[in-house]
Formats: structure tokens, C-alpha cells, sequence
């Protein structure tokens, strides 16, 4: 099963859990904001953004980020899991997503 899920400027989403039956997750937008969602831990996941990853692999972590560093990124705003394992910098998010990546949207 697949779950795609698309807005053409921002994302916001706050309170979801994709079923472990999803096995690829694809999330686009120009701007991605989450909060209180969780990812299983064994489903590919793609989350793209206009500028996509920050150092090639990660997104924004915490509250405390601005909103101008926030726009055209991928940001982890609050009790992001994969598995149920909370991600909220970037030694969690090595040690628990490694199905997740974070890439840029193909706009022509």
C-alpha cells in the first residue's frame, strides 16, 4: 500500500499515524511542517521540499528554528517518530531514520 500526500506551498500536518501497511510514504511540498507523526519503521519514506535535505540528509529540528531558515525545508517540529522512536536532531535521526529520505521536488 502507498500513501501520497501533496500540497503545492506549504504542509502542515499535526496528529498523524500512517498503518505499518504502508510501505512507501511520499510527502511533497514547497514547505513541510510535522508534528505528532508517526512513520513506520519498515516503509520507504520521501519527504521533498523545494530545497530539500540540510547537509544532504536532514530536515530542521525543534520549534526554535525561524520561519524564514523553515521555508523550503523539510521541518521535524515536534515528536516526529519513526516506529515510535521520537527524531528530534540528528544523531536520533541517524540511529532511527534510515527509511526516510529527504530530497527536492521535480518542478519543471
Amino acid at each position: 500500500m502507498q500513501a501520497t500526500i501533496k500540497a503545492r506551498r506549504n504542509l502542515n500536518v499535526d496528529g498523524l499515524n500512517f498503518n505499518r501497511g504502508v510501505s512507501n510514504i511520499l510527502m511533497e511540498a514547497t514547505t513541510m511542517r510535522l508534528s505528532n507523526v508517526n512513520f513506520p519503521a519498515n516503509s520507504a519514506i520521501r519527504l521533498n521540499s523545494l530545497k530539500g535535505a540540510i547537509d544532504g540528509r536532514y530536515p530542521n529540528f525543534g520549534s526554535n528554528i525561524s520561519a524564514a531558515q523553515q521555508v523550503g525545508r523539510v521541518n521535524f517540529i515536534k515528536n516526529v517518530s519513526s516506529g515510535g522512536n521520537v527524531m528530534n536532531n540528528r544523531q536520533t535521526f541517524d540511529q532511527f531514520g534510515n527509511n526516510i529520505k529527504i530530497g527536492k521536488i521535480n518542478r519543471p
